[in-house]
């Protein structure tokens, strides 16, 4: 399930517009493919410090800490995640690629994720300042 709230002010920022669209398409789609089909998946948009934040949360398995850090490289496959027992095709390449994608565009990239909480990817990228400010 996913619910959005529409924003009442655009956040102004110079991105690659499809680059960003894959990163929130994988990163929802990997909050789809690990949450139960009755908890939601909840995307938000914070601003803070001239910094846009996007994180997407899902209340599926947790990733165990020692797992965190290496999702992001190339070619890495997280095993531990409890729950997810499909055969994974993929290559081990979406989420280095998006952490390539926001460094390119002077953000960054993380995962919270808690035994019983859920897991919350996001991304930050810095905000566009306006003209005269």
């Amino acid at each position: 399930m996913l619910d959005v709230i529409p924003i009442e002010q655009g956040v102004p920022i110079i991105a690659d517009a499809e680059r960003i669209t894959q990163v929130i398409n994988s990163y929802l789609t990997n909050a789809l493919s690990y949450a139960p089909a009755d908890q939601p998946v909840i995307v938000e948009l914070t601003v803070e410090d001239a910094l846009a934040c996007v994180s997407v949360h899902d209340e599926g398995p947790d990733i165990p800490l020692e797992e965190q850090e290496r999702i992001w490289e190339r070619f890495y496959h997280a095993k531990e995640i409890t729950g997810h027992h499909e055969l994974d095709l993929s290559l081990g390449l979406g989420l280095y690629l998006c952490q390539v994608f926001i460094e390119r565009h002077h953000g960054c990239v993380g995962v919270q994720s808690d035994p019983g909480h859920g897991t919350t990817f996001w991304f930050t990228l810095p905000i566009e300042a306006s003209p005269g400010g």
